[in-house]
């Protein structure tokens, strides 16, 4: 007995020699682990019948959290067990810079994108549920995280977590509704309409094409379309309905259009906040009537230069993807258009534009 008090005695002694030693030379004593716990967020989920996200969303539920096992039954109903679709949306306010880790599962895919930047990318098909872990830096202030998700046959599951590591020397408070733009914020040198203003509501279309009624319903006439990416401030609702909402919407170039829930998803403020109407829109004239207005969409990131050319022309402004804006005019060689966004005037090149409304051949040409 007492060999093994003498024993334990010298154990102890060596680890304190040893710890005071990694101090002297510099180098900290061990500490305990503390457990890390995730970021408790609300998301918003859409959900498609197809697996490649193709048309509108059939189904919309907001989830308290990303865990699902729903092994070989439906998701959600009105989507079918095998072959779907989901997207989820969420959105934090970081208070102080660290390390974060994000935990990603699927059976099958699963992709994450953090402000429109795509950190993990995992859509192909498994035979069994996989977890994925990444440590990545973040810093402060709002970011929205999009969630992608695809099911093909057999069991189906999915799980996302993230959780501070690093750096956190104050709370991380979630934000329902982002201030900022999910896509970035354009950034401008000069005009107006650069940021988005506090307080303000926008919404992006998440399908590949949408319309834009006259009115809050589908027996409403179109009056114009609305592609992915793009981008409108959101000043009204025709009421409290959840998937079925419509939202009023600022077009580019002035003017006013109703766009389905089920197309959208709106961020800036509280959707609760947004004023209830019931406006309609005059439907254009059309027959004898000509649109003049030429309306542009960034196909992707953009420079707005000071003249039709990358050699002798000034970067003015950068757009991003998704912006839409007025075009005022053409270049003498057609590979150029003069744009108007929000009283910023410049030049875009071309290819990367979308033109969603009017025609080009409306326009002045000139380099000027």
């Amino acid at each position: 007995m007492h060999s093994h008090k003498l024993h334990r005695t010298s154990i102890l002694l060596m680890l304190l020699v040893g710890a005071l030693t990694l101090t002297l030379l510099g180098v900290p004593a061990a500490q305990v682990a503390k457990a890390q716990t995730p970021i408790s967020l609300s998301w918003e989920g859409y959900f498609w019948d197809n697996r490649s996200f193709s048309g509108a969303p059939k189904v919309y539920q907001v989830y308290p959290a990303l865990n699902f096992n729903w092994a070989t039954g439906s998701p959600i109903g009105g989507i079918p067990a095998d072959n779907f679709s989901a997207r989820f949306y969420s959105n934090i306010n970081v208070t102080t810079a660290g390390t974060f880790r994000l935990r990603a599962g699927a059976d099958d895919g699963v992709k994450v994108a953090i402000d429109g930047t795509v950190y993990l990318d995992k859509m192909f098909e498994t035979n069994t549920f996989n977890l994925y872990t990444l440590d990545m830096f973040i810093g402060p202030g709002p970011h929205q995280l999009v969630i992608d998700y695809f099911d093909a046959t057999g069991n189906a599951g999915m799980l996302f977590e993230i959780i501070p590591v690093t750096g956190q020397g104050g709370p991380i408070n979630q934000v329902t509704q982002p201030t900022a733009t999910p896509f970035g914020t354009p950034v401008s040198g000069g005009g107006t309409g650069s940021t988005v203003p506090s307080g303000v509501s926008k919404g992006v279309i998440i399908v590949a094409k949408a319309n834009v009624r006259s009115g809050p319903g589908t027996n409403f006439a179109q009056i114009g379309e609305a592609y992915k990416d793009q981008q409108f401030v959101v000043v009204g609702k025709n009421g409290n309905y959840g998937f079925q909402t419509w939202f009023l919407v600022e077009l580019p170039g002035g003017g006013r259009g109703w766009i389905a829930r089920s197309v959208m998803y709106v961020y800036g403020t509280n959707t609760d906040a947004i004023p209830i109407t019931k406006e309609t829109i005059e439907v254009p004239t059309t027959g004898g009537a000509t649109t003049t207005q030429v309306t542009g969409l960034a196909r992707t990131n953009i420079a707005v230069r000071d003249g039709p050319s990358t050699r002798n022309a000034k970067r003015i402004a950068v757009l991003d993807k998704g912006t839409s804006f007025v075009v005022i005019g053409l270049s003498t060689n057609r590979a150029w258009v003069k744009i108007d966004y929000n009283g910023l005037i410049g030049w875009v090149y071309l290819p990367n534009v979308s033109i969603t409304s009017g025609s080009l051949s409306n326009l002045p040409r000139g380099n000027s």
